[in-house]
This record gives structure tokens, sequence and C-alpha cells, in this order.
């Protein structure tokens, strides 16, 4: 898995007019936008979207970040449930169940996945504990064709989520502790899409989608079905005594056609400009400039919900999400060994250098040791070379299993400074020690591993260092052994 405290998130929207991109990064108890870019199409044609991706992941490195991508909302199917449990074992047996029940198509042409809103008594007479579940559907054939767009880009996203989901994840996290009703109206080319919040909850139930083309995004029709959808929210009985009371307006044609202006002066509701980054930390480069940013509230949104993990809606292919989730692990586990090798390898370059330099280096040393565990270029270099090995030879018995317990049995002044496996299985181990015991004490534990078998010393013998006027006593050895596997094959 990616480190959630050091990871990158790149969050790309698609839109219809343009690629939005946020890169966020954690930062003490909040996000920074290290990066937000926008590039608006020529002729928005497949190819251009290809060239535009492939520009920004040369720029910007996408290729090594999680990236997290959309769909609009009204390419997905979206259902809210309460169901009577609040343990997510229950939850996803009930789901299970309930998810043919609530979706009339057939469910092996979609993507499907559901997100848990609360987990309380709201809305239960009796006081049970509730959930309130958000269930999202999109035909399977959708998600692959946004897939394909960024694998034509060389990119690899890790979710795909819903353009409204993302505004609304970039919204709670400007407006913290937000405990009124109110719309957020995200107003791109060729759509509008109407959100309602309330008490920091998406209820996309009463929200919708406008289609506007031409004329239309001049404010009459887009304002015409706001106020339908608000009188209907208004006129339900469970929002009766939380009218909507803020209007927030965002999005990449908001600013054109005076929204903010007409809204407030013709719906007599206060009027926002929604601006993505309000509490975000911004980098010096980050934002484009301050009208602009509302360009930037799905993108925003979907670089926070990188950071949910698994708790965030992704409608992506379940096979593809389990191939993500293996191929990180076994990066991790594999970086996690080459860092421990590259450790022991270090501790042999030390050993050798303190018998030859005054204290004053070997404090110049230590700095160099810090700074090589820092570098991930040799640890991608060991990466490339265990991958190898693990190829060659694996299970319990494989090269790196072997290496791994030699760098963990290095004791006192012991160190190995050469490794060979031979394709018999043979294996040469060279190295030091302070003294013929602890040779002696390490011939017997590779005996006792379990790993090796038939362990011979081929030829110790001692040697003697002058270090500011002391002499020094170590031995050099030169062990043959056999894999245990090989010996009884």
């Amino acid at each position: 898995m990616f480190d959630m405290q050091r990871k990158i998130v790149s969050g790309i929207d698609i839109g219809a007019s343009g690629i939005r991109l946020v890169q966020t990064v954690k930062s003490g108890g909040g996000y920074n936008a290290i990066n937000a870019v926008n590039r608006d199409y020529k002729n928005s044609g497949a190819a251009e979207i290809t060239e535009i991706l492939k520009e920004l992941t040369a720029r910007y490195s996408l290729h090594k970040t999680f990236v997290v991508a959309s769909i609009p909302r009204h390419h997905a199917i979206v259902k809210y449930l309460t169901l009577p449990s609040v343990e997510k074992n229950e939850i996803r047996n009930m789901m299970e169940y309930e998810i043919p029940r609530q979706i009339t198509l057939p469910i092996e042409k979609l993507c499907v996945d559901y997100e848990v809103i609360t987990r309380s008594g709201y809305g239960s007479p009796e006081g049970r504990n509730v959930s309130e579940i958000m269930l999202a559907a999109a035909k399977t054939e959708a998600i692959e064709k946004q897939i394909g767009i960024f694998k034509a880009a060389g990119l690899a996203p890790e979710i795909i989520s819903i353009n409204s989901s993302a505004t609304f994840c970039g919204f709670i996290q400007n407006y913290p502790g937000f405990n009124e009703s109110a719309v957020i109206m995200n107003v791109s080319s060729g759509e509008a899409d109407i959100l309602f919040v309330n008490e920091e909850r998406l209820l996309l139930k009463y929200s919708k989608s406008v289609s506007v083309s031409g004329a239309d995004t001049k404010t009459e029709k887009v304002l015409s079905e706001l106020k339908q959808a608000i009188d209907i929210f208004n006129s339900h009985t469970r929002f009766a005594s939380f009218p909507v009371k803020k209007i927030f307006i965002c999005g990449r044609n908001a600013a054109g056609a005076d929204y903010l202006g007409y809204a407030g002066s013709n719906l007599k509701i206060e009027v926002e400009a929604y601006n993505p980054f309000k509490e975000i930390k911004t980098a010096d480069n980050a934002v484009v400039n301050g009208k602009n940013n509302s360009y930037f509230a799905v993108a925003l949104g979907l670089s926070l919900i990188g950071f949910q993990g698994g708790n965030a809606i992704n409608l992506m292919p379940r096979k593809m999400i389990e191939q993500n989730l293996a191929a990180r692990r076994k990066k991790k586990i594999i970086v996690s060994a080459a860092a421990a090798v590259l450790a022991a390898l270090i501790g042999t370059t030390v050993f050798m250098k303190t018998a030859r330099r005054d204290a004053l280096e070997l404090r110049k040393v230590n700095s160099e040791i810090e700074k090589i565990r820092s570098q991930t270029v040799e640890i991608e270099a060991i990466y490339d070379k265990i991958e190898m090995l693990i190829g060659y030879s694996g299970g319990n018995y494989s090269p790196l299993e072997a290496l791994k317990y030699l760098a963990g049995n290095l004791k006192g002044r012991l160190s190995f400074t050469n490794f060979v496996f031979e394709k018999g299985k043979s294996v040469t181990v060279k190295g030091s020690a302070g003294s013929y015991t602890e040779v002696m004490e390490f011939l017997a534990s590779l005996e006792k591993s379990g790993y090796f078998s038939q362990v011979t010393d081929k030829g110790s013998k001692q040697e003697t260092v002058e270090d500011m006027g002391e002499k020094r006593n170590f031995v050099e050895f030169n062990i043959e052994c056999l894999f245990a596997s090989a010996a009884n094959d």
C-alpha cells in the first residue's frame, strides 16, 4: 500500500471543456495542494485528451502518484438505503442482498460499490442503531472507457469516483462543522450539477444534473431547475425545519453567466463563490489565480478521496482493484527487504572504514549513511535486483530469504562482503569477524537455520591492521554450503 502520510494523490477531472489536475499531500492535520493545473481543450478530441494527459504525466510525474478519476453524475445510478446495523460485516452481508433488489439492470454489466455515510440513530424514532448507505453503480462499458483514456497516456487510476461525490468531499474539508442545508452548483460546459447538503451529508436523492447548451448557459434554464429543486427539498417533511440557506457556485462556466448575481437577486438566498482551496494549504505555484479557483472543485475533491482508502466509493472493476492492491503489497514487501539488505551492506562498509579512519572521519561516514538511507535511487536499484532473484528462485528457500536471514544474524563484529548463489543451489559466503569464535558461532547458526546444510569453512585466516598506533586483529572467512532444499533433492 501507499504510505498515507507521504503519498501524493493526483485528482484528475476530465471535463467537457478541459482537464483539471490537483496534486495533494497530507500536511500536519490537513492537506497541502502542491500543484493545481488547468488545461482547456482546443477541439476536445480523444487524441488531444491523451496528449494533455501525457504532457501532465511528464511534467508532474503522475505515473508515480496515486491517481483518482471520476465519471459525471448522469453516468451513474445512485440510491440511498437505511440499514438496521452499524457493524461492518453485517452491513456487507445485507448489501449482498440489497444490491440486486435496488438495481434492476443486469449486475454483471455494472460496476457497483457503496459507502457508509453515517452510523447513528439518525431518522430512527426508536433510537435504534442504523446506517445510511449511498449505493452507486455505473455501466462497466463507461468505466472501462474512462480507464482506457488514462491507459492511453500510460496511467492507471486507483479509484474512479463520481463528480458530485468529489465536489462534496472538498466542500466538507473547506467547511468543517457545516450544520445547515445548502446547495452546491457546479456549472461546466454541457451540464450543471446541483447538489444538496445537510449537516455535512451529501443528499444525492434530491440532487440533479441539468443538461445545458448554447443560450441555456445564460442562466435561465439552470436557475429555473435550481429553484424547482430547492422548492422540492424545502417542502420535504424531513427538511422542513432546515430549508436551504445558502448556495455555493463553482465550475468552469460559472463566472461567465453571472450566476452569483442572478441567483442572489431572483432566489433571495445568500450566494457565495465556492473556493475549493479555502481551508487547503497551497504551494506558491499551486493555484492559477483567485478567479479560476472554482475550476478545481472536482479535481481537489478527487485528490482528497485518495486519502480515504477503502471508505470511499470506487467504481473500478473489482478485478482491477484487487490487482492494484496485490501489486502495491508486493512492492512494499520487496522494498522493505531491499532496505534490510542495503542496511546490511552499509554495515559492512562501515566496519571496513572504521579500521582505517579516525573519529572525525567516522562522523562524516555516519552522515553519508543517513543521506544514503534517504535516497530512493539505491533502494530502487536493489529492488530491481531482488525481483530478478525472486523470479529465479521463489518460495521459502529463495536467495532473498537467505539474504534476509544472513542480514538478521550479523552479531558482534561479524559482517559479510560477498554472497554467491550458484545454479546448482550451492552458496558461498565471504566476510570478516572479530575472532574465530564468532566464525564458529556463525557456522553453527547456519546449520540450525533450516536454510543451509553441509556448511564448511573453506579457509579462515587471521589478519592484522594498525589503527591510530594500535593493532587490531580480525578473521576473514570463506564458507561454502548448500540450500537445505538442494541437499534433499
